[in-house]
């Protein structure tokens, strides 16, 4: 993966931090949390991925969040 692939613009970080926080909330974890970690991971591994919908990465994710 080169660099250029790799890079998140902006405002897709600000999206990404709100879709992340709210699956916190879900989750009912703290952003210190290794479950937090790993969930951040995971959601911009979706987003690299191409997906840039907010629902479509939330739904995406919850699958992970209820295999823990």
């Amino acid at each position: 993966m080169t660099a250029a692939s790799q890079y998140i613009p902006p405002d897709d970080v600000e999206m990404l931090s709100v879709v992340f926080g709210e699956l916190l909330r879900d989750c009912h974890s703290r952003r210190d949390s290794p479950e937090a970690e790993d969930l951040a991971a995971r959601l911009v591994a979706i987003y690299q991925s191409g997906v840039r919908d907010t629902m479509l990465l939330r739904k995406l994710t919850i699958p992970f969040l209820r295999q823990g």
